[in-house]
């Protein structure tokens, strides 16, 4: 195996120049195009055998016809000394990975991050709508993403299908101990981890923490601690919550309801022509086709990540916060919205309870406790109250008696809403498709139909991965959000059954 070094001389057009760096699949250089007098950027990937060689060639014979303003697009590829290689622009301002640890939740940095998350979505948008077959990045990070001379963020090493990176990997011992399953989402660990449109969406997500914090999510251990029970991270205060809402959708663990990468660039756009005066939330709301009154995004504070901050939540949400122990004092700033009205309520109704609780205990002596509707918790009385419960001398109930009535006098159970788990029929919006059908925890669960809006992969465990065009439907039996059995009408005319079960 010949070593790259430098002066080595490329298909006879090459020099190369500076060696820049590695990554998990070859070394970057800078070189001399002696054709073209300017200096471009040449990437080598690990040496291949020739079946190896000649997937790589035919492959990027598809990647070089793309074209975009966001891709970092591929001008030359060949083979030298078993090394695939490839040019691109030299970009001279490095990768976005060189701004982690560099950026402040300040107003122009926030900014960067707004228009990497322009840049990175728009490139996306375009891979994931090539035709015949939409095109997976499958390995978004700040480093795969290089500056431009004019700050445009360009996505590079795209084009790699999931048969050449296995290739590789089998042949490049770095290939296997990298990786990158930091920027890997929850699918990418499951027992059919192949990558679909919605896995770059994770990754991009996951890139928006790591420039914002200066570290990874989930110590680096990608999605596979969310198939944990880890929760989305929260981005550290001062950085705005327009940014933390967008990051946290597209961290979302069902890839169906994570953002399309056009839909995070149109938001992006939005934030940056506006100056940060939009509310991302929503937008959000709006593009999954949920927007209500309870929605509230007034002004305040910009860079407020605390969603307490100012009143960002509905004051039906903050009310569902609020626990209430009548035991003990209230205080101003819990009750502030209508003091006099919540306090009056309580009061009446431990009366009323304590009305009844009487009334009962004369009727049927030897009942010591009252039974209540729903399963209750017992509270202290507060002395004022108290005071109310103290019962003649000629009853003379021993004081066993008198504690257990204080217990039932004071049980008061909050209301339980279960209509989350109950099976319901309706409507449901998906970002990407529309379910018409049964729906369970918000889900699609049971027989329905499903409406395309837009190319998707007709379900993330399908071991095909095929995708859906926008005005294809799927008439069948969904299980906990997952197709189970159906058939495809597409919009060619043609249909197709699917049966992956459950």
């Amino acid at each position: 195996m010949i070593e790259i070094r430098q002066g080595e001389e490329i298909n006879g057009r090459y020099v190369l120049k500076e060696y820049k760096g590695r990554g998990t699949f070859g070394q970057v250089w800078l070189a001399y195009d002696r054709a073209k007098d300017e200096d471009v950027a040449i990437k080598f990937y690990v040496a291949l055998d020739h079946k190896g060689r000649e997937e790589f060639i035919q492959e990027y014979r598809i990647a070089a016809g793309l074209e975009h303003p966001n891709l970092l697009v591929t001008k030359d590829f060949g083979v030298w000394q078993d090394y695939p290689w490839l040019t691109m622009k030299f970009c001279d301002s490095g990768s976005a990975g060189d701004m982690v640890g560099t950026l402040r939740p300040t107003s122009e940095d926030e900014r960067t991050i707004w228009r990497f998350i322009h840049d990175v979505a728009e490139g996306l948008a375009y891979l994931h709508h090539v035709k015949p077959e939409p095109i997976v990045h499958q390995d978004i990070k700040p480093d795969n993403v290089l500056i431009a001379s004019d700050g445009t963020f360009l996505i590079t090493d795209f084009g790699i299908s999931k048969r050449i990176r296995n290739t590789m990997s089998k042949q490049s011992t770095r290939a296997l101990k990298a990786g990158a399953p930091a920027y890997m989402g929850p699918e990418r660990f499951s027992a059919n981890p192949e990558p679909i449109l919605s896995s770059d969406i994770w990754s991009l997500g996951a890139s928006i923490y790591e420039l914002a914090e200066g570290e990874l999510p989930f110590s680096g251990m990608g999605g596979v601690m969310m198939n944990q029970g880890a929760e989305i991270p929260l981005l550290s205060s001062g950085w705005s919550k327009n940014l933390n809402d967008i990051m946290r959708w597209c961290l979302e663990k069902q890839t169906w309801d994570r953002a399309r990468a056009d839909q995070v660039a149109d938001i992006a756009k939005a934030v940056l022509d506006s100056q940060g005066e939009v509310c991302v939330e929503k937008l959000i709301q709006d593009m999954k086709g949920k927007v209500s009154s309870a929605t509230k995004c007034g002004k305040r504070d910009p860079r407020a990540t605390n969603p307490y901050a100012n009143g960002t939540y509905s004051e039906s949400q903050q009310e569902k916060n609020i626990e209430v122990n009548i035991s003990e004092p209230i205080a101003p700033k819990t009750w502030r919205k209508k003091p006099l009205m919540g306090l009056t309520a309580i009061v009446v109704l431990v009366l009323a309870v304590f009305f009844v609780w009487n009334t009962t205990h004369e009727e049927q002596p030897k009942s010591n406790t009252v039974k209540v509707a729903k399963e209750v918790t017992p509270t202290k009385l507060p002395d004022t109250i108290k005071k109310k419960t103290k019962v003649s001398k000629e009853e003379k109930p021993n004081s066993a008696t008198v504690k257990e009535k204080s217990k039932s006098v004071m049980t008061i159970t909050p209301k339980v809403d279960s209509s989350s788990s109950t099976v319901r029929q309706g409507t449901l919006s998906l970002g990407y498709a529309t379910w018409k059908g049964a729906i369970k925890s918000g889900k699609p669960d049971g027989k329905g139909m499903m409406t395309f809006t837009s190319s998707h992969i007709v379900d993330s465990r399908d071991p095909k991965g095929r995708i859906a065009e926008a005005g294809d439907k799927i008439e069948g039996s969904y299980v906990n959000g997952h197709l189970s059995f159906g058939k495809w009408y597409k919009s060619d005319g043609t249909t197709e059954t699917i049966l992956l079960g459950e």
